[in-house]
């Protein structure tokens, strides 16, 4: 599901924390990941939202730099950069553009021409030259085990082949690398959040409530004494910048559980290093509800690590090649 924008809008930046890693912890003496910056670059725009956006970025740099340290330890030599690909990187604001302001080298791609060429506008202020955008479909592209990491984050519930898919992604993937898959939670509460979004949003008067709902909450906030920065929130996250995909044509066509998604991958070969869970309750009406009330965001956030899988939002899954048996 691609994630429309910070602000608003029936999709969803599954996002999650990992709940305890078990990437193999760095050695003594390993040097730290090359292509890290000591002080990264935060890039994301806007704050934390009940989608978990900041913590999906959290969890796909951290297990990018586990990689990066293990494989310099297995390696016995110098660090090298860590080439990333981001698979259907939209506009480049919700992932391509942060990992690279935390010093991977990054190429993001997508099918929507209008969004990578807005995804190059995006790129100032500032340009990074670790970064690079390129359209047209995977099974195209010259990179037969051209990465060291592939992010596909939010885009293979839009797959209707997802076996065919993952092979071409495994195509592209170093022997040694590692594939770092996001997805909602097929029958979770985003997904009960949306289809009731869908049917309230076409009540006579449903506009009128969720305006009147919106000054309360203005109103509830100068009392506190948080309208102001909330507003100044608001307006950064509703920017059209801030918008992550301008490919409003590309509906959901898969429901995973996290079983589904293991079984799929052991079935090309991968098995799983890590796995995270994203927000309790995502969706249109949670972002209306719950938008800018900041401790409720991160309560919603923190709440999923301690639920069952089934129970949240989305999930989120770190998977390398299965090493051969003996």
């Amino acid at each position: 599901m691609p994630d429309r924008a910070l602000s608003a809008g029936p999709a969803q930046g599954a996002a999650g924390a990992m709940g305890g890693s078990r990437l193999a912890p760095p050695g003594p003496g390993v040097a730290p990941a090359a292509g890290v910056r000591d002080a990264p670059l935060d890039l994301l725009p806007g704050r934390e939202t009940v989608y978990g956006h900041r913590k999906r970025v959290e969890f796909i740099a951290r297990c990018l730099r586990q990689h990066a340290r293990v494989r310099a330890a297995a390696r016995h030599g110098a660090p090298e950069p860590l080439r990333v690909l981001d698979l259907g990187c939209g506009t480049g604001v919700m992932l391509t553009r942060p990992l690279a302001g935390r010093g991977f080298d990054v190429t993001g791609i997508d099918l929507d021409e209008v969004s990578i060429r807005q995804a190059r506008r995006l790129n100032v202020a500032p340009a990074l030259q670790n970064l690079e955008y390129v359209t047209g479909r995977i099974e195209d592209q010259p990179w037969a085990r051209g990465f060291d990491a592939i992010v596909c984050s939010e885009v293979l519930e839009h797959v209707p082949d997802t076996d065919g898919f993952v092979q071409a992604l495994l195509r592209c993937l170093r022997d040694d690398g590692i594939l770092i898959l996001t997805v909602p939670n097929g029958y979770g509460p985003f997904e009960i959040d949306s289809h009731l979004w869908g049917a309230v949003s076409r009540l006579p008067g449903f506009w009128r409530l969720e305006a009147a709902w919106i000054k309360m909450k203005q109103a509830i906030l100068s009392l506190s004494g948080g309208r102001e920065a909330a507003l100044a929130a608001a307006e950064i996250e509703d920017r059209p910048e801030s918008l992550a995909t301008l490919n409003e044509n590309s509906p959901h066509c898969q429901r995973f559980t996290r079983g589904r998604i293991l079984r799929l991958m052991r079935r090309r070969g991968l098995d799983l290093v890590d796995w995270g869970r994203s927000a309790v309750w995502s969706g249109p009406i949670a972002h209306t509800l719950l938008r800018d009330c900041s401790t409720a965001v991160r309560l919603n956030c923190a709440l999923a690590d301690r639920l069952p899988a089934w129970m949240v939002s989305g999930h989120y899954f770190c998977f390398r090649r299965a090493k051969p048996a003996g």
